[in-house]
């Protein structure tokens, strides 16, 4: 069954400007998943990447590079592999530099997920 991360979103609106700076200056590709989230509260987060991006041309290199085999397992219409490839390397990310781990609440079944914002529960 599908899983989804749940955002925390209050955990990025009340972000220092610290927090924000490490954030966009991870030294690693920074998942899909985790940019939705923080893009919902800072809506030019992927433009302050880019800028980031100025000083240390790997970053924009590792987040392609992250996105690479979830595109090709789409393209192979393995959806299912794609998702749940993108999920882990978020679970991953979030291992490997656990200060952002509270920018989600956890991970979810699809259904729940879907069921619990339909009834706004």
């Amino acid at each position: 069954m599908s899983k989804v991360l749940i955002p925390n979103y209050d955990f990025v609106r009340n972000w220092s400007e610290d927090q924000l700076e490490e954030f966009i200056n991870v030294p690693s590709g920074i998942p899909n998943g985790l940019m939705d989230i923080v893009q919902e509260v800072i809506p030019n987060i992927n433009i302050l990447r880019k800028y980031a991006s100025f000083n240390h041309p790997e970053f924009e290199e590792l987040d392609q590079e992250q996105s690479i085999i979830p595109r090709r397992l789409v393209r192979e219409n393995k959806l299912n592999e794609a998702h749940e490839y993108e999920l882990q390397y978020t679970l991953n990310f979030l291992e490997e530099y656990p200060q952002f781990k509270p920018i989600i609440k956890g991970v979810e079944d699809y259904k729940i997920s879907f069921l619990r914002n339909l009834l706004h529960i």
